[in-house]
């Protein structure tokens, strides 16, 4: 018998699902599932990790979308899905006391979503969408050795345009020069980092997702003070 220990468990919760313009006639005669758009609101996702003694056995699946789904439906097209206002933590639950990293006032939209049998073959598509918009707004954090205050007003990204855009970005030491060397005990660098606004262009988001490696054309910086 196989036993399955994944290292990731998820939570997901959300406070209202709408679907909008449903053709049910169009799956009954033809399995052809249509939606004009999905609104999911303030989805609340909680992602666990904890790294068990035994190896991670949940097998990979390794069928393309469509094949997973042709036994119930020759294709699936939706127009728009929002995800609204998600409240995003990640839980890792191997330290004695669980390290938790998150962000909130995230938004994402993903546009004209299909899946049929040739769509896996389609360059011009990420992943079955024409394009993933993410935009994060106003969030604030501590750097990992909390030393630093890290904000930005908005974080934008978009796989169709290939950008990533940050503005308002802010590093700020939370503490003034000697009480900051006291913290390391030796004399070391504090640095204070405002920008107004930076871009990276022709970003690979394929490259980003399944290699891990991030390349961009150009990086465009504006209304930047370093002290």
């Amino acid at each position: 018998k196989d036993r399955i220990n994944p290292s990731h468990l998820y939570e997901i919760r959300v406070d209202a699902l709408k679907l909008r313009q449903v053709h049910p006639l169009k799956v009954y005669l033809k399995r052809d599932l249509v939606v004009n758009s999905i609104l999911i609101e303030k989805p609340s996702v909680r992602v666990y990790y904890d790294r068990t003694i035994e190896k991670d056995s949940s097998k990979v699946d390794t069928r393309t979308t469509w094949q997973r789904l042709s036994k119930y439906l020759c294709s699936i097209k939706v127009g728009t899905v929002l995800f609204k206002e998600i409240d995003f933590k990640y839980i890792d639950q191997r330290l004695r006391k669980p390290e938790i990293n998150g962000i909130k006032n995230l938004s994402i939209t993903i546009k004209d979503i299909l899946i049929d049998s040739l769509s896996h073959t389609d360059t011009s598509r990420f992943y079955h969408t024409r394009d993933i918009l993410v935009e994060v707004f106003d969030n604030r954090f501590e750097s990992p050795n909390k030393m630093y205050s890290i904000g930005f007003d908005k974080l934008e990204m978009s796989t169709l345009n290939k950008y990533a855009r940050v503005t308002g970005l802010r590093v700020l030491p939370k503490f003034s020069e000697i009480p900051f060397s006291l913290k390391f005990g030796y004399r070391t660098a504090r640095y204070l980092v405002e920008l107004g606004e930076a871009s990276l262009m022709g970003i690979n988001y394929k490259m980003l997702v399944e290699k891990r490696q991030l390349y961009a054309s150009s990086l465009n910086i504006s209304k930047a003070q370093l002290d």
